[in-house]
């Protein structure tokens, strides 16, 4: 059994932007634990990181880095799977999302996770900055990391094991 680590686009942005919480995401990526990813988790993530750059939070240049780098281990990794969404599961998680008072995009993720969790033998992680996401996680019975409220020393050891 292995861990499986899915970071939403809360904590993925996290990587590129030097913001609270980045050097968490920076241990788990060095760390080389295997992840899981949605496309529609890369495509929140570009626009974070897009709008880090509109606001000034990073220069043109570290936009140009952070998007090539985000390309590189999102999409081109052999350590992350990628996930696609069914259309059906669009439908299928608006009863989740209204549940846990999520928007549409944690809805369908939240619905992906607890589906993928259900028949994998491995654990998944949601590496997630969003309360509320990550609240609704573990009402579902899903495993947790805020990278804002976790520091690299206080990793759990069974993440490694």
């Amino acid at each position: 059994m292995a861990v499986l680590l899915f970071a939403d686009a809360s904590a993925l942005a996290k990587r590129y932007v030097l913001e609270e919480g980045s050097e968490m995401v920076h241990a788990l990526f060095a760390a080389g634990l295997p992840r899981i990813m949605t496309y529609l988790t890369y495509a929140e993530t570009v626009n974070l990181v897009h709008r880090a750059r509109n606001r000034r939070q990073i220069s043109g240049d570290d936009y140009a880095i952070a998007r090539q780098r985000l390309e590189q281990e999102a999409l081109l990794s052999e350590t992350t799977q990628l996930l696609g969404i069914e259309d059906g599961a669009y439908f299928d998680s608006i009863a989740l999302a209204l549940q846990h008072n999520l928007n549409a995009t944690d809805g369908v993720l939240l619905y992906l996770l607890t589906r993928y969790a259900a028949v994998s033998p491995d654990t998944i992680v949601l590496l997630c900055a969003d309360v509320r996401f990550v609240r609704a996680a573990e009402q579902e019975e899903l495993t947790t990391l805020n990278p804002e409220r976790t520091s690299p020393d206080a990793l759990p050891a069974w993440l490694f094991a």
